[in-house]
């Protein structure tokens, strides 16, 4: 009795009275949170404290953002209002305060993927017009932590459209990255690698769960280098998702990232990128890589941006026994980035005084451009880089020949 007549007594009791429900979405939305709260309080609760555990129980409960007044306003502009130039002051203030727009739909239980794209989208160009720090700003504008608690308080369909929306799960993981929330992350990507985002109505087609893991996986890596840790941690998060997957889901799940950390690594000659990556990171990430047939080249050629042995061979005998092979294997790297890592394999030979491996494997670059009419495109790169390299080498081959006569 002491413990409820405490509790009874809280403070801000008498103004927690808002009205309730008056739809049959807001009334699932309230069902749903009841529930998924219900269940979290109970796994989590210590039985040898039962007044503790209710009273954050239903703390839990009076947080949700159910429970607060429904805007009595639009939830969101709409391009009629517009065009008719009928926004009131109060309308362009929400605006100005996204934040303020997303507990607004989250409390009117209309919040949905396309809403929360452009609210996030609004909060980010705030932060990158106003900031001098983003990262910092995206942290502590707890959008993150807004969208996760929305997310799992929501009933399947809310859920659906979260996945739905491309643009709003990308800006929400950036936010999430920069919040630090790397357990709500894995545990979205443990939903899709199930096909099930819970709730009564979850299941989605195992194809594009697989998609979606994939385009996930690759925000999240891509979120990481840029607003999170950075590229060793990156790299730690897909080693991680990785060993956790069966092997004949690796390819699929994986692909995205995969071609993000190529991007970084063609466009980046030196191995700056990945010069503060430990040498075991990297080669397992290497490894896991080449271990998958259609993205093999992307591991083979991560060899020539090695942060300590750059080396272009492990490429280079790919790509001689590619132009052999009478039925080719099949390769997801693109061709424009099979010329570009062809050419960048053929400078690190030179530049390490390797002019034998240089000469030979010269040739097949030759063809592949000439094969592939680089020629014929409008903005051809690759023929003056070969040009450039084929007269580096040539002065090299010829240095090596001439020698001094003895007078």
């Amino acid at each position: 009795m002491k413990n409820n007549t405490a509790f009874l007594k809280l403070k801000g009791w008498p103004k927690i009275h808002h009205p309730l429900p008056q739809t049959p979405r807001e009334s699932q939305q309230l069902l749903s949170a009841l529930t998924s709260s219900f269940r979290r309080q109970l796994d989590a609760a210590d039985t040898n404290k039962p007044a503790q555990s209710a009273s954050q129980h239903l703390d839990a409960i009076l947080e949700n953002p159910l429970f607060r007044v429904v805007p009595s306003k639009p939830a969101f502009p709409t391009i009629e209002s517009h065009q008719n130039r009928q926004e009131t002051e109060e309308t362009f203030a929400v605006v100005k305060d996204p934040m303020r727009l997303l507990d607004d739909n989250v409390a009117a239980g209309t919040l949905t993927g396309r809403v929360l794209k452009e609210v996030l989208r609004s909060q980010l160009s705030l932060i990158n017009n106003g900031s001098t720090s983003p990262e910092l700003a995206m942290k502590t504008t707890g959008a993150g932590a807004r969208v996760a608690k929305w997310f799992w308080a929501s009933d399947s369909a809310s859920r659906k459209s979260f996945f739905k929306v491309p643009g709003a799960t990308k800006l929400a993981v950036m936010f999430m990255v920069a919040e630090g929330l790397h357990d709500e992350l894995r545990a979205f990507l443990r939903l899709l690698y199930r096909a099930d985002l819970g709730g009564s109505d979850g299941i989605i087609p195992r194809r594009i769960a697989d998609c979606i893991f994939s385009t996930f996986l690759y925000n999240y890596v891509a979120a990481e280098i840029k607003h999170g840790r950075g590229m060793v941690s990156a790299m730690e998060i897909f080693v991680e998702v990785a060993d956790s997957i069966p092997t004949h889901f690796k390819e699929q799940f994986l692909k995205g990232a995969v071609f993000h950390f190529g991007r970084l690594m063609i466009r980046d000659m030196d191995a700056g990128v990945f010069k503060d990556v430990p040498v075991s990171l990297f080669d397992k990430y290497c490894s896991i890589v080449e271990s998958l047939p259609g993205l093999r080249p992307y591991g083979l050629a991560m060899r020539i941006y090695h942060p300590t042995q750059q080396d272009a061979r492990p490429f280079m005998e790919y790509v001689r026994e590619l132009r052999k092979s009478k039925s080719p294997p099949r390769m997801e790297m693109v061709q424009d980035d099979f010329l570009q890592t062809s050419l960048n394999a053929l400078r690190l030979l030179i530049d390490q005084g390797n002019y034998r491996d240089a000469a030979k494997y010269s040739h097949d670059v030759k063809n592949m451009l000439f094969e592939e009419r680089v020629t014929d495109r409008p903005k051809d790169s690759y023929s003056p880089q070969l040009d450039q390299l084929m007269d580096r080498l040539s002065l090299a081959e010829n240095a090596l020949t001439f020698r001094w006569e003895p007078m």
